[in-house]
């Protein structure tokens, strides 16, 4: 694909835009960037100009004619499709593709596509890890923090023989002929509402993983509800349903050619997210002591049910990547054998519709004692939960382990907040090392009564 000279604007300067925006003007592309505030005050305003001069960088509410005239406009996966800005750009045709569309017109290596509400990283992870240890060199992005443009922008890319990438919900909205040779659905469950009015929406966007797919291509889903059966005659890829809810014949399966008994992981969810990978290296003849040695070592990502260290009176864990009810629901699950006096910290920014705890409320009780609510949602969450069982409105991460210290607390601790963390902290990835941060301070303190810090 030849990009020299074309008319691309870059909308949007998170990881992925500086990536797309760094590899255009790689490609030679005649570049303008949109982002929020005044150009002259964005962050790393000199390698942004860099690329692109300063007179070709828009204040987002004024570039609606500019990004109507481009031949191509890159979309920042923070940015919905329906943003004001974009309006005449539509109503013109001109393309609108994400990153991961423009980085795939440069990859001529198989892409393994990895999608779900849930699972998405402990699944790339465990891939990219058992290719490494099958003898391969595999690129892992994506939404797991590496742009899929980094890969497209390598001078020798030809050193990689397979691509793994996590994919959003944001990131497969604009694609146009994106085509994994392998793509994964691992489950869907409402999430998101800040962005989709409908649960149908979401899980739409979700499927687009498998619009570009052929014959020779595998799709591995979920066996799940009426919309992906609705969905599934689209698709030209070989189809693999799993039911993720038959743990005990999945575990069988894995058994036939694989030991567990060094895996680490907790959860039958996790026994889920194995299972779908060793599948799809079985369908890449990828097979052996490569994927054994990878059970065997794997341990948690960061702030996925990860177990913190320390000599604190209780057992911590860190699952501050749960965004949603169901993940924090899938925590609790695979902390079930330590339930007894379980805690958990719950709470974040509210986004808008699928906020309440409804449903869940229920299972809560089953697994639950105590609940510590932080953040923004502490208030409303209380209203929710009042009467139904122990709760602690403590607004932060701090009084919850001041709390914890007060009253000698001996049992388990989860950090699983249900929510997104941008009321207190940039990502979730702060809230989940400020946790670890606080709980790695906790011996410095040993006056009754001292905050932690």
């Amino acid at each position: 694909m030849d990009l020299y000279n074309k008319k691309i604007s870059v909308f949007g300067l998170g990881v992925s835009g500086r990536s797309a925006l760094k590899f255009l003007a790689q490609e030679g592309a005649d570049l303008s960037v949109v982002n929020q505030g005044d150009p002259a005050a964005w962050d790393n305003l000199a390698g942004i100009t860099a690329d692109v001069d300063l007179a070709n960088c828009w204040n987002e509410n004024a570039a609606s004619e500019h990004l109507a005239q481009s031949s191509l406009i890159i979309l920042g996966p923070g940015i919905p499709r329906t943003h004001p800005t974009l309006r005449l750009a539509h109503g013109r045709g001109v393309k609108i593709w994400s990153e991961i569309e423009l980085a795939a017109r440069f990859c001529e290596v198989p892409i393994i596509a990895v999608t779900g509400t849930n699972g998405k990283t402990t699944t790339v992870t465990l891939l990219g890890e058992m290719l490494k240890n099958c003898g391969h060199n595999p690129f892992v992005g994506g939404n797991i923090g590496t742009p899929f443009c980094d890969f497209a922008m390598q001078v020798d890319r030809k050193k990689y023989d397979y691509v793994v990438l996590e994919l959003s919900s944001f990131q497969l909205e604009s694609l146009e002929n994106f085509s994994p040779h392998i793509a994964i659905l691992l489950n869907l469950s409402p999430s998101h509402g800040e962005r989709y009015a409908k649960f149908s929406d979401y899980a739409r966007a979700k499927f687009h993983i498998a619009d570009g797919m052929d014959l020779d291509d595998y799709l591995l889903f979920a066996k799940g509800g009426p919309l992906i059966t609705e969905w599934l005659p689209s698709v030209s890829a070989q189809k693999w349903k799993v039911d993720t809810q038959a743990s005990d014949l999945l575990r069988a399966e894995i058994l036939k050619n694989y030991s567990l008994q060094s895996f680490q992981l907790l959860g039958e969810h996790n026994l889920v997210n194995l299972y779908f990978a060793i599948q799809a290296l079985e369908f890449l003849d990828i097979r052996g002591a490569g994927i054994q040695k990878t059970i065997d070592e794997f341990r948690a990502p960061a702030h996925r049910l990860e177990k913190v260290p320390g000599d604190f009176p209780f057992t911590a864990y860190n699952d501050a990547k749960s965004t949603n009810w169901q993940s924090t629901m899938t925590a609790l699950a695979g902390l079930a054998p330590y339930k007894k006096g379980l805690a958990l910290i719950l709470g974040g920014q509210f986004r808008g519709t699928g906020d309440e705890l409804g449903e869940y409320l229920p299972l809560l009780g089953e697994y639950v004692e105590r609940i510590f609510l932080i953040g923004e949602s502490t208030d409303n969450l209380a209203l929710e939960l009042a009467g139904t069982m122990t709760i602690e409105k403590s607004y932060s991460l701090e009084r919850v382990l001041e709390y914890c210290r007060n009253n000698e607390f001996s049992g388990t601790l989860l950090l699983s907040p249900g929510l997104p963390s941008f009321d207190q902290y940039a990502n979730y990835e702060k809230r989940g090392e400020h946790f670890k941060n606080l709980l790695k301070n906790w011996s410095l303190y040993g006056e009754e009564n001292t905050p932690i810090p």
